[in-house]
């Protein structure tokens, strides 16, 4: 997954207007553990959260996290209200067009789950014909219409 910037990436305009206002302002989920959750405490959570604070302070600036929904997000076009997602973002073309994908900071492939008891299952060929699960308009669904 990778550190998305909505157009002009950590370059331009959007660094420029960090540094001026020394804030970052992030975009985030707030219902993907482990990557970013409301903790017992009600605060922002998890891996994507740690990765934001530590890109704030290496600026050396102050983050801001904001939590708008995932169509908000995923459209881009932030016209300077957001600077940053990292938010467990797959790549696309569609999504290249609106956001820059500077750093990949970890990977998340897919697997197949398969109730132990069925041994008819080893592997993706064999999942040819059947009825898979999967959440509707994911990267996952995207990839196995061939769409990413």
């Amino acid at each position: 997954t990778l550190l998305a910037a909505s157009s002009q990436a950590f370059a331009g305009a959007t660094l420029d207007r960090v540094e001026q206002k020394k804030e970052l302002v992030g975009v985030l989920m707030e219902s993907y553990p482990p990557f970013s959750f409301l903790n017992d405490q009600n605060q922002l959570d998890g891996f994507d959260v740690d990765v934001a604070k530590a890109v704030a302070q290496k600026l050396g600036v102050k983050l801001r996290l904001e939590t708008p929904s995932w169509d908000v997000i995923a459209a881009g076009h932030w016209s300077g209200r957001y600077d940053i997602c990292i938010c467990s973002m797959t790549p696309s073309k569609a999504r290249a067009e609106v956001f820059d994908f500077p750093v990949q900071y970890y990977a998340s492939p897919a697997v197949i789950v398969v109730n132990a008891k069925d041994d008819r299952i080893h592997g993706a060929k064999d999942l040819s014909g059947k009825k898979v699960g999967l959440t509707s308009a994911s990267s996952y669904e995207s990839y196995l219409n061939k769409n990413l």
